[in-house]
C-alpha cells in the first residue's frame, strides 16, 4: 500500500511540474548577467530577448551584476527561488576556474545552478606588436627568453594569465630543477586553458520542463541566421548551441582540466 501511495504522490508530483511548464511563463523571466550595461552577456541578451520574447510570450528582464569575477552574479542567480523566474549568463571563467583560483567563492559552481544552454564561445586572439618581429608562438616564446624581464603582456581575464604563464610548459620546456612535473603536453593539453564561452544558468531545483523549454526556444532563436550573423558571428564569436546534458558534460570536463592547468601553473588561490 505505501509504495502504491508513493507511485500516486510522485505522478501527481510529475503532472503538476508538467503543467507548471506548460503554463510557463506567465510573468517576466528575470536575467542576471556578469556584466555592467554594455558587457558582452548584457547586449547579447538584450538581442535575445526581443526574439524570444515572441516565443515565450513574457519579456526577459535583464539586471547587471557586475564584479567579483562573476561571483556576484553567480550567487544572486543560485539563491532565487528554483521557479524558472530567475536565470542568468554565466561564462567559463565564473563557472570553471573560480573555484580553483580563489579560497572562498559565494555559490557553488558545482551544485548551485543547473545548465539550460551554452549560448557561444568567445574567439580570444593572441596579438603582438609588429616591432618583436615573430609570427609565431614558438618565436614569441623564443624572444622572451632572449630578453629575459623585459615582456609584458595585456588581457582580459585570469585563464589568460594561466595560458601565459605556462607557455614554455606548452612548448614541452622541462625544468632540470622539477624533472618529475609534467609539462601540459605530457598532460595531453594542446590548446588554452579553456574555451571561454557564455552559457544559460537556472538556480539549482528549476524544474527539468523548464530548463527544456528554455533550451528549445533558445534553439529555436539560433535557428535565425540573421540573428545569429548579426548578434554572434559578427561580435567575434561562435554558436555553441547544445542540451542541458551535453553542456553539464562539457562543464564536468573543463573543469577537470582547468584545475590541472592552474596546479601546474603554479597559482595559489587568493
Amino acid at each position: 500500500m505505501k509504495w502504491l501511495l508513493a507511485a500516486v504522490a510522485l505522478g501527481a508530483a510529475l503532472i503538476t511540474t508538467q503543467a507548471l511548464a506548460d503554463n510557463y511563463p506567465i510573468r517576466p523571466v528575470r536575467v542576471f548577467t556578469t556584466s555592467s550595461a554594455g558587457g558582452i552577456s548584457d547586449i547579447f541578451m538584450r538581442a535575445l530577448n526581443e526574439k524570444m520574447q515572441p516565443y515565450l510570450g513574457q519579456p526577459l528582464i535583464i539586471e547587471n551584476k557586475p564584479g567579483g569575477a562573476g561571483n556576484i552574479a553567480a550567487r544572486f542567480c543560485q539563491e532565487a527561488p528554483p521557479d524558472g523566474y530567475t536565470i542568468c549568463i554565466i561564462n567559463a571563467d565564473t563557472m570553471i576556474y573560480n573555484q580553483f583560483l580563489y579560497k572562498q567563492v559565494p555559490f557553488d559552481p558545482e551544485k548551485g545552478l543547473i545548465p539550460i544552454v551554452n549560448l557561444f564561445h568567445l574567439i580570444q586572439v593572441l596579438v603582438v606588436n609588429s616591432s618583436l618581429n615573430v609570427k609565431t608562438v614558438d618565436e614569441l616564446v623564443a624572444a622572451s627568453k632572449s630578453k629575459p624581464g623585459t615582456l609584458n603582456y595585456l588581457t582580459a581575464s585570469i585563464p589568460c594569465v594561466v595560458y601565459m604563464d605556462t607557455l614554455t610548459l606548452v612548448n614541452n620546456i622541462r625544468t632540470p630543477q622539477l624533472p618529475d612535473v609534467p609539462t601540459l603536453a605530457d598532460l595531453g593539453y594542446r590548446g588554452a586553458p579553456s574555451q571561454t564561452w557564455y552559457g544559460l544558468f537556472a538556480p539549482s531545483g528549476t524544474p527539468k520542463p523548464i530548463i527544456d523549454r528554455l533550451n528549445a526556444e533558445v534553439r529555436r532563436a539560433f535557428e535565425d541566421k540573421d540573428f545569429v550573423d548579426k548578434f554572434v558571428i559578427t561580435r567575434g564569436q561562435v554558436p555553441a548551441i547544445n542540451s542541458p546534458d551535453e553542456f553539464a558534460k562539457e562543464i564536468v570536463t573543463d573543469r577537470v582540466d582547468a584545475n590541472e592547468v592552474v596546479k601546474v601553473s603554479g597559482m595559489e588561490p587568493q
